[in-house]
């Protein structure tokens, strides 16, 4: 399934800029689609809870391919002090290992999700 902008819903407002994030629909794993929020101007994706782990790995590899095709336009720094979209809570810096990765993102505290840059 190809990765295509989503419509019909109030768009998601990026903790990083505060500006309409795209929301983009990929497959999900076991049947159905999810929407996953990106914002191009800061190149971060907001994941809601468990999102990320639900992506098909073809909807992995469309969602990189969209961020590459987005590679060369200018990035704006995120914010220094980010709100989670959904409930407005400071967003927390989170330092995490997946086996041999490091990974860096902001999460929410109440659970709804987390921003993670493209990089």
């Amino acid at each position: 399934m190809s990765p295509h902008s989503h419509s019909g819903s109030t768009p998601l407002a990026c903790p990083g800029c505060d500006m309409a994030m795209d929301s983009l629909t990929f497959a999900r794993r076991v049947h159905g689609t999810l929407n996953v929020d990106v914002c191009w101007r800061c190149h971060a994706i907001w994941f809601d809870q468990y999102e990320s782990a639900q992506l098909t790995p073809s909807a992995v590899i469309d969602l990189f391919r969209k961020i590459h095709e987005h590679r060369d336009e200018p990035v704006r720094p995120l914010a220094d002090h980010l709100h989670c979209p959904r409930c407005r809570a400071a967003l927390v810096l989170t330092h995490d290992l997946q086996r041999h990765n490091k990974l860096r993102y902001h999460r929410c505290p109440d659970g709804h999700g987390r921003l993670t840059t493209f990089v």
